[in-house]
């Protein structure tokens, strides 16, 4: 691994460059315990295609040259779906005011870690009343 680590956030048409790369990344990732998923390549384009078309939404990359080596995943509670909004309307939360980081999935390289948790520090300025993670 090199010491040249690169943040990227991505959106829109950039990230749908990055969506074959994030997937293989997701798949290998969540491969392992505790997850033990074995995921498919389609499902995760669409699942990642969901940011890539909502509104609001970013994807936080992390690059070891090109390659993909981190991501953590957010959008705007509202650009779910309903089966996600369900627990925070039931608590009460306005969708509107929640702005939710999906997930982050990083290899085991320990140097990326705290960039990544760096990213998330700065997600919760943006303009929602709530961040969360899921």
């Amino acid at each position: 691994m090199s010491e040249n680590i690169q943040i990227t956030p991505v959106s829109g048409a950039d990230l749908h460059d990055a969506i074959p790369d994030l997937a293989a990344l997701r798949i290998r990732v969540f491969r392992d315990y505790p997850y033990l998923y074995d995921g498919d390549a389609d499902y995760e384009a669409k699942y990642l295609a969901t940011y890539a078309r909502a509104r609001g939404s970013v994807v936080v990359l992390a690059r070891d040259g090109g390659c993909i080596v981190g991501a953590s995943t957010a959008l705007p509670l509202v650009e779910e779906t309903e089966e996600v909004q369900a627990p925070f309307t039931a608590a009460g939360y306005d969708p509107a005011r929640v702005f939710y980081l999906g997930e982050s999935v990083l290899l085991p390289l320990t140097t990326v870690q705290p960039l990544l948790l760096g990213s998330q520090r700065a997600w919760r300025q943006v303009r929602f009343g709530w961040c969360v993670s899921g």
